[in-house]
């Protein structure tokens, strides 16, 4: 289920050409526990229709980890985003 959802960034890359980004949040459940993952979606992905709060969506992701200046930061990317 869909428990936030941030505004839509946008941006220039090296190559000159413009990216947008968009992240929500996911609450999931994980017997006994309910638990939350921020995910990022890239491209025309930002306006699928199923980014509505409360939706009950299926999200395929992508874990990404980038070494930056000797730590690590990882990312979950949603590569594929269906309505539950």
């Amino acid at each position: 289920t869909i428990s936030a959802i941030l505004e839509t960034e946008t941006g220039k890359g090296k190559n000159n050409e413009v990216w947008k980004k968009r992240i929500f949040v996911i609450k999931y459940e994980d017997d006994p526990y309910v638990k939350e993952a921020a995910v990022e979606i890239w491209g025309d992905l930002t306006e699928h229709p199923a980014i509505k709060l409360n939706s009950e969506v299926i999200a395929h992701i992508d874990i990404l980890s980038k070494l930056f200046e000797g730590k690590y930061y990882t990312t979950v990317r949603v590569w594929r985003l269906l309505p539950k």
